[in-house]
Protein backbone atom coordinates (compact mmCIF):
# COMPACT_ATOMS: atom_id res chain seq x y z
CA UNK A 1 0.00 0.00 0.00
CA UNK A 2 1.07 3.69 -0.96
CA UNK A 3 2.47 5.47 2.55
CA UNK A 4 -0.36 8.80 2.74
CA UNK A 5 0.85 11.75 3.38
CA UNK A 6 -1.71 15.01 3.94
CA UNK A 7 -0.76 18.50 3.23
CA UNK A 8 -1.72 21.04 5.71
CA UNK A 9 -3.41 24.39 5.97
CA UNK A 10 0.24 26.27 6.37
CA UNK A 11 2.99 26.35 3.98
CA UNK A 12 4.58 22.72 3.93
CA UNK A 13 7.45 20.74 3.11
CA UNK A 14 7.41 16.95 2.91
CA UNK A 15 9.58 14.78 1.69
CA UNK A 16 8.49 11.05 0.86
CA UNK A 17 9.96 7.87 1.46
CA UNK A 18 11.53 4.92 -0.90
CA UNK A 19 8.39 3.46 -1.21
CA UNK A 20 5.54 4.42 -2.90
CA UNK A 21 4.10 7.92 -1.45
CA UNK A 22 0.56 9.46 -2.28
CA UNK A 23 0.54 13.29 -1.21
CA UNK A 24 -2.98 14.32 -0.37
CA UNK A 25 -4.53 17.35 -0.67
CA UNK A 26 -8.13 18.52 0.19
CA UNK A 27 -9.59 21.81 -0.58
CA UNK A 28 -7.58 24.60 0.11
CA UNK A 29 -4.10 22.78 1.76
CA UNK A 30 -2.39 23.13 -1.86
CA UNK A 31 -0.41 26.70 -1.02
CA UNK A 32 2.12 28.88 -2.63
CA UNK A 33 5.12 28.08 -1.07
CA UNK A 34 4.72 24.14 -0.73
CA UNK A 35 7.17 21.80 -1.37
CA UNK A 36 6.77 18.22 -2.35
CA UNK A 37 9.51 15.75 -2.53
CA UNK A 38 8.98 12.70 -3.48
CA UNK A 39 10.88 9.70 -2.58
CA UNK A 40 12.62 6.48 -4.59
CA UNK A 41 9.07 5.21 -5.79
CA UNK A 42 5.98 6.03 -7.65
CA UNK A 43 4.78 9.34 -6.15
CA UNK A 44 1.46 10.68 -6.63
CA UNK A 45 0.11 14.17 -5.77
CA UNK A 46 -3.73 13.19 -5.34
CA UNK A 47 -6.06 16.33 -4.97
CA UNK A 48 -9.72 16.70 -3.84
CA UNK A 49 -12.36 19.04 -2.64
CA UNK A 50 -13.07 20.83 -6.15
CA UNK A 51 -12.23 24.49 -7.07
CA UNK A 52 -9.34 26.09 -7.79
CA UNK A 53 -5.55 23.68 -7.33
CA UNK A 54 -2.27 26.14 -8.54
CA UNK A 55 1.02 24.53 -8.73
CA UNK A 56 2.35 27.64 -9.88
CA UNK A 57 4.07 28.44 -6.63
CA UNK A 58 4.23 24.85 -5.72
CA UNK A 59 7.76 23.03 -5.95
CA UNK A 60 7.43 18.98 -7.00
CA UNK A 61 10.09 17.11 -7.27
CA UNK A 62 10.03 13.24 -8.17
CA UNK A 63 6.22 12.99 -8.07
CA UNK A 64 5.35 11.06 -11.36
CA UNK A 65 1.50 11.30 -11.58
CA UNK A 66 -1.14 13.92 -10.53
CA UNK A 67 -4.66 13.02 -9.63
CA UNK A 68 -8.15 14.57 -9.44
CA UNK A 69 -10.28 13.03 -6.86
CA UNK A 70 -13.88 14.92 -7.01
CA UNK A 71 -17.02 15.06 -8.85
CA UNK A 72 -17.22 19.07 -9.16
CA UNK A 73 -15.48 21.58 -10.68
CA UNK A 74 -12.11 21.74 -11.18
CA UNK A 75 -9.33 23.95 -11.95
CA UNK A 76 -5.65 23.12 -12.23
CA UNK A 77 -2.80 25.70 -13.07
CA UNK A 78 0.56 23.86 -14.53
CA UNK A 79 3.93 25.28 -15.03
CA UNK A 80 6.63 23.37 -16.58
CA UNK A 81 8.65 23.45 -13.98
CA UNK A 82 5.83 21.54 -11.71
CA UNK A 83 5.54 18.88 -14.48
CA UNK A 84 9.06 18.11 -14.90
CA UNK A 85 8.96 14.95 -13.53
CA UNK A 86 5.08 14.21 -13.59
CA UNK A 87 4.28 11.72 -16.76
CA UNK A 88 0.49 11.76 -16.21
CA UNK A 89 -2.47 13.98 -15.31
CA UNK A 90 -5.44 12.00 -14.95
CA UNK A 91 -8.93 14.43 -14.68
CA UNK A 92 -11.66 13.41 -12.33
CA UNK A 93 -15.77 12.41 -12.80
CA UNK A 94 -16.44 16.22 -12.56
CA UNK A 95 -15.48 19.21 -15.18
CA UNK A 96 -12.09 20.01 -15.40
CA UNK A 97 -9.93 22.19 -17.31
CA UNK A 98 -6.42 22.98 -16.91
CA UNK A 99 -4.65 26.01 -17.61
CA UNK A 100 -1.32 27.72 -18.03
CA UNK A 101 -0.10 30.95 -18.20
CA UNK A 102 3.39 30.28 -20.16
CA UNK A 103 4.35 30.75 -23.35
CA UNK A 104 4.82 27.51 -23.86
CA UNK A 105 3.88 24.37 -22.01
CA UNK A 106 5.53 20.88 -23.05
CA UNK A 107 2.99 18.04 -22.25
CA UNK A 108 5.11 15.67 -24.75
CA UNK A 109 6.34 13.21 -21.69
CA UNK A 110 2.92 13.46 -20.45
CA UNK A 111 -0.42 11.15 -20.56
CA UNK A 112 -3.38 13.53 -19.93
CA UNK A 113 -6.53 11.84 -19.54
CA UNK A 114 -10.23 12.77 -18.60
CA UNK A 115 -9.69 16.18 -19.30
CA UNK A 116 -12.23 18.39 -20.56
CA UNK A 117 -10.32 21.54 -21.43
CA UNK A 118 -6.68 22.22 -21.82
CA UNK A 119 -5.86 26.19 -22.41
CA UNK A 120 -3.87 29.43 -21.52
CA UNK A 121 -4.04 33.07 -19.69
CA UNK A 122 -1.39 33.83 -21.63
CA UNK A 123 -3.05 36.75 -23.69
CA UNK A 124 0.28 37.11 -26.04
CA UNK A 125 -0.06 33.13 -26.83
CA UNK A 126 0.56 29.49 -25.34
CA UNK A 127 2.67 27.17 -27.19
CA UNK A 128 1.56 23.68 -26.86
CA UNK A 129 3.38 20.60 -27.33
CA UNK A 130 1.11 17.86 -27.35
CA UNK A 131 1.62 14.68 -25.98
CA UNK A 132 0.03 11.37 -25.76
CA UNK A 133 -3.97 10.83 -23.79
CA UNK A 134 -7.05 12.61 -24.55
CA UNK A 135 -5.87 16.10 -24.90
CA UNK A 136 -8.79 18.88 -25.99
CA UNK A 137 -6.43 21.56 -26.38
CA UNK A 138 -8.02 25.37 -26.78
CA UNK A 139 -6.28 28.32 -27.05
CA UNK A 140 -7.17 31.78 -26.37
CA UNK A 141 -6.88 35.45 -27.32
CA UNK A 142 -3.33 35.32 -28.35
CA UNK A 143 -1.59 34.02 -30.90
CA UNK A 144 -1.12 30.30 -29.86
CA UNK A 145 0.99 27.41 -31.90
CA UNK A 146 -0.22 23.71 -31.80
CA UNK A 147 2.87 21.44 -32.00
CA UNK A 148 2.13 17.84 -33.06
CA UNK A 149 4.82 14.93 -33.46
CA UNK A 150 2.33 11.57 -33.90
CA UNK A 151 -1.06 11.05 -35.35
CA UNK A 152 -3.82 12.71 -33.37
CA UNK A 153 -6.30 9.76 -32.48
CA UNK A 154 -9.95 10.78 -31.87
CA UNK A 155 -9.68 11.79 -28.51
CA UNK A 156 -7.83 15.02 -29.46
CA UNK A 157 -9.43 18.05 -30.04
CA UNK A 158 -7.98 21.28 -31.25
CA UNK A 159 -9.16 24.67 -31.27
CA UNK A 160 -7.32 27.97 -31.56
CA UNK A 161 -10.08 29.94 -30.63
CA UNK A 162 -9.12 33.50 -31.59
CA UNK A 163 -6.09 35.09 -32.69
CA UNK A 164 -3.69 33.88 -35.55
CA UNK A 165 -2.80 30.39 -34.35
CA UNK A 166 -0.23 27.59 -36.32
CA UNK A 167 -0.28 24.43 -36.23
CA UNK A 168 3.47 23.06 -36.07
CA UNK A 169 4.36 19.23 -37.27
CA UNK A 170 7.38 18.63 -35.67
CA UNK A 171 8.72 15.17 -36.90
CA UNK A 172 8.01 13.12 -40.72
CA UNK A 173 4.71 11.56 -40.60
CA UNK A 174 1.41 11.32 -41.63
CA UNK A 175 -1.26 13.06 -40.13
CA UNK A 176 -4.72 12.64 -40.62
CA UNK A 177 -6.53 15.71 -39.02
CA UNK A 178 -9.91 14.40 -40.25
CA UNK A 179 -9.24 11.79 -37.62
CA UNK A 180 -9.19 13.93 -34.39
CA UNK A 181 -12.36 14.59 -32.56
CA UNK A 182 -12.57 17.89 -33.92
CA UNK A 183 -9.79 20.43 -35.65
CA UNK A 184 -10.89 24.36 -35.89
CA UNK A 185 -9.96 27.51 -35.70
CA UNK A 186 -6.22 27.14 -36.95
CA UNK A 187 -4.67 29.68 -39.77
CA UNK A 188 -1.41 28.48 -40.50
CA UNK A 189 0.28 24.98 -40.97
CA UNK A 190 4.20 24.53 -40.49
CA UNK A 191 6.22 20.97 -41.52
CA UNK A 192 8.93 18.73 -40.35
CA UNK A 193 12.67 18.31 -42.10
CA UNK A 194 11.24 15.23 -43.35
CA UNK A 195 8.46 13.69 -45.45
CA UNK A 196 4.70 14.97 -43.86
CA UNK A 197 1.15 13.89 -45.51
CA UNK A 198 -1.33 16.15 -44.03
CA UNK A 199 -4.67 14.62 -44.54
CA UNK A 200 -7.46 17.38 -44.29
CA UNK A 201 -11.25 17.82 -45.12
CA UNK A 202 -12.93 21.32 -46.96
CA UNK A 203 -13.62 23.02 -43.79
CA UNK A 204 -10.15 22.54 -42.58
CA UNK A 205 -8.86 23.28 -45.28
CA UNK A 206 -10.86 26.77 -46.03
CA UNK A 207 -9.41 28.04 -42.68
CA UNK A 208 -5.98 27.95 -43.80
CA UNK A 209 -4.04 31.04 -44.96
CA UNK A 210 -1.27 29.09 -45.09
CA UNK A 211 0.61 25.91 -45.71
CA UNK A 212 4.67 25.35 -45.56
CA UNK A 213 5.07 21.77 -44.89
CA UNK A 214 9.11 22.02 -44.53
CA UNK A 215 11.81 20.05 -46.25
CA UNK A 216 11.26 16.84 -47.81
CA UNK A 217 8.73 15.59 -49.95
CA UNK A 218 5.29 17.11 -48.60
CA UNK A 219 1.87 15.72 -49.56
CA UNK A 220 -1.55 17.61 -48.90
CA UNK A 221 -4.53 15.06 -48.79
CA UNK A 222 -8.41 16.03 -48.90
CA UNK A 223 -11.38 13.29 -48.55
CA UNK A 224 -13.80 16.54 -50.13
CA UNK A 225 -14.57 16.67 -53.51
CA UNK A 226 -13.84 20.35 -53.32
CA UNK A 227 -10.12 20.67 -53.01
CA UNK A 228 -9.89 24.40 -52.96
CA UNK A 229 -5.79 25.86 -52.41
CA UNK A 230 -6.11 28.91 -54.97
CA UNK A 231 -6.06 31.72 -52.18
CA UNK A 232 -3.73 30.09 -49.95
CA UNK A 233 0.29 30.68 -49.45
CA UNK A 234 1.40 26.85 -50.13
CA UNK A 235 4.93 26.77 -50.07
CA UNK A 236 7.28 23.29 -49.51
CA UNK A 237 4.41 21.21 -50.92
CA UNK A 238 4.96 18.88 -53.70
CA UNK A 239 1.92 16.61 -54.43
CA UNK A 240 -1.94 17.45 -53.78
CA UNK A 241 -3.81 13.71 -53.35
CA UNK A 242 -7.58 13.50 -52.91
CA UNK A 243 -9.80 9.82 -52.06
CA UNK A 244 -12.81 11.10 -53.45
CA UNK A 245 -14.13 10.83 -57.34
CA UNK A 246 -15.25 13.66 -59.21
CA UNK A 247 -12.86 16.66 -57.24
CA UNK A 248 -12.16 19.66 -58.15
CA UNK A 249 -8.82 20.96 -57.74
CA UNK A 250 -8.97 25.01 -57.68
CA UNK A 251 -5.08 26.35 -57.92
CA UNK A 252 -3.65 29.69 -58.48
CA UNK A 253 -1.13 29.53 -61.53
CA UNK A 254 1.64 30.71 -59.62
CA UNK A 255 1.57 27.51 -57.33
CA UNK A 256 2.34 25.24 -60.38
CA UNK A 257 6.45 23.91 -60.62
CA UNK A 258 6.45 25.59 -64.03
CA UNK A 259 5.76 29.12 -62.57
CA UNK A 260 8.02 29.01 -59.58
CA UNK A 261 5.69 27.08 -57.10
CA UNK A 262 6.18 23.97 -55.71
CA UNK A 263 3.41 21.58 -57.11
CA UNK A 264 4.59 18.91 -59.08
CA UNK A 265 2.12 16.09 -58.37
CA UNK A 266 -1.88 16.13 -58.68
CA UNK A 267 -3.23 12.72 -58.16
CA UNK A 268 -7.11 12.26 -58.25
CA UNK A 269 -9.29 9.49 -57.23
CA UNK A 270 -11.13 7.54 -59.69
CA UNK A 271 -13.19 9.75 -62.68
CA UNK A 272 -14.54 13.06 -62.92
CA UNK A 273 -11.34 14.86 -61.81
CA UNK A 274 -10.63 18.27 -62.90
CA UNK A 275 -7.93 20.68 -62.03
CA UNK A 276 -9.10 24.73 -62.46
CA UNK A 277 -7.73 27.73 -62.43
CA UNK A 278 -8.67 31.04 -63.35
CA UNK A 279 -5.25 32.43 -63.84
CA UNK A 280 -3.61 33.03 -66.92
CA UNK A 281 -1.02 30.22 -67.20
CA UNK A 282 -1.62 26.46 -66.65
CA UNK A 283 1.29 25.43 -67.35
CA UNK A 284 1.29 21.66 -66.44
CA UNK A 285 4.91 20.33 -68.30
CA UNK A 286 6.56 20.60 -64.28
CA UNK A 287 3.30 18.91 -62.96
CA UNK A 288 2.48 15.04 -63.27
CA UNK A 289 -1.27 13.87 -63.47
CA UNK A 290 -2.62 11.34 -62.58
CA UNK A 291 -6.41 9.99 -62.58
CA UNK A 292 -7.18 13.79 -63.78
CA UNK A 293 -9.94 13.62 -66.79
CA UNK A 294 -10.03 17.92 -66.96
CA UNK A 295 -7.78 20.77 -67.29
CA UNK A 296 -10.42 23.71 -67.34
CA UNK A 297 -9.83 27.84 -66.83
CA UNK A 298 -12.43 30.21 -65.80
CA UNK A 299 -10.41 32.58 -66.70
CA UNK A 300 -12.15 35.89 -68.56
CA UNK A 301 -8.87 37.00 -70.40
CA UNK A 302 -7.45 33.68 -71.57
CA UNK A 303 -5.33 31.19 -70.98
CA UNK A 304 -2.35 29.35 -71.23
CA UNK A 305 -1.97 26.08 -71.51
CA UNK A 306 0.66 23.59 -71.33
CA UNK A 307 0.67 19.71 -70.25
CA UNK A 308 2.79 17.04 -69.30
CA UNK A 309 2.90 13.79 -68.13
CA UNK A 310 -0.79 12.73 -67.63
CA UNK A 311 -0.60 9.14 -66.10
CA UNK A 312 -2.30 7.57 -69.31
CA UNK A 313 -5.80 9.37 -68.29
CA UNK A 314 -7.73 10.30 -71.30
CA UNK A 315 -7.52 14.34 -70.71
CA UNK A 316 -9.92 17.51 -71.70
CA UNK A 317 -8.59 20.73 -72.35
CA UNK A 318 -11.20 23.01 -71.66
CA UNK A 319 -10.90 26.91 -72.40
CA UNK A 320 -13.02 29.83 -70.74
CA UNK A 321 -14.27 33.08 -71.95
CA UNK A 322 -10.90 34.78 -73.26
CA UNK A 323 -8.22 34.06 -75.81
CA UNK A 324 -6.79 30.34 -74.73
CA UNK A 325 -3.65 28.92 -76.32
CA UNK A 326 -3.11 25.56 -76.23
CA UNK A 327 0.22 24.69 -76.44
CA UNK A 328 1.37 21.09 -77.42
CA UNK A 329 4.85 18.71 -78.35
CA UNK A 330 4.72 16.36 -81.45
CA UNK A 331 5.02 14.05 -78.85
CA UNK A 332 1.62 15.18 -77.36
CA UNK A 333 0.09 15.69 -80.87
CA UNK A 334 1.35 11.82 -81.56
CA UNK A 335 -0.84 10.64 -78.55
CA UNK A 336 -4.19 12.62 -79.84
CA UNK A 337 -6.26 9.47 -79.47
CA UNK A 338 -6.13 10.10 -75.50
CA UNK A 339 -6.66 14.37 -75.38
CA UNK A 340 -9.45 16.28 -76.73
CA UNK A 341 -9.42 20.04 -76.98
CA UNK A 342 -12.36 22.16 -75.70
CA UNK A 343 -11.65 26.06 -76.36
CA UNK A 344 -14.75 27.52 -75.16
CA UNK A 345 -15.64 31.14 -76.06
CA UNK A 346 -13.06 33.47 -77.84
CA UNK A 347 -10.82 33.36 -80.34
CA UNK A 348 -8.74 30.41 -79.36
CA UNK A 349 -4.84 29.19 -80.90
CA UNK A 350 -3.38 25.76 -80.91
CA UNK A 351 0.31 25.89 -80.91
CA UNK A 352 2.90 23.26 -81.35
CA UNK A 353 6.34 23.49 -79.60
CA UNK A 354 9.05 21.37 -80.98
CA UNK A 355 12.70 22.14 -80.74
CA UNK A 356 12.58 25.55 -78.24
CA UNK A 357 10.47 26.66 -81.88
CA UNK A 358 6.62 27.06 -82.07
CA UNK A 359 4.89 26.47 -85.46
Amino acid sequence: MPIVIPLTTGTDTLTGTSSNDTFTSIGSTLNSGDRIIGGGGSDELRLSGGGTFDLSGVTLTNVQKITLVTTATNTLNVTNAALVNVTSINGSSGTDTMTTSEASLDLSRTSVTNWERITTTNTTGTSFIIGAGSQLVFGASGNDTFHLSTQPGSNKSIDGSTGTNTLALDSANTYDLTAMSSFTNVQNVTGSIGNDTLIVDATMLNGFASVDLGLGSNTLQSNSTTFDISAKTMTNVQALNNTSASTTFTLSSAQLASNGGWLTYITGFGTGNNVTTSGTNLDMSSTSLSNIQQLLSTSTVGTNFKIGTTGGSALTLTGGAGADTFHLTAAQMAAASTLSINGGSGTNSLVLDTGGRRR
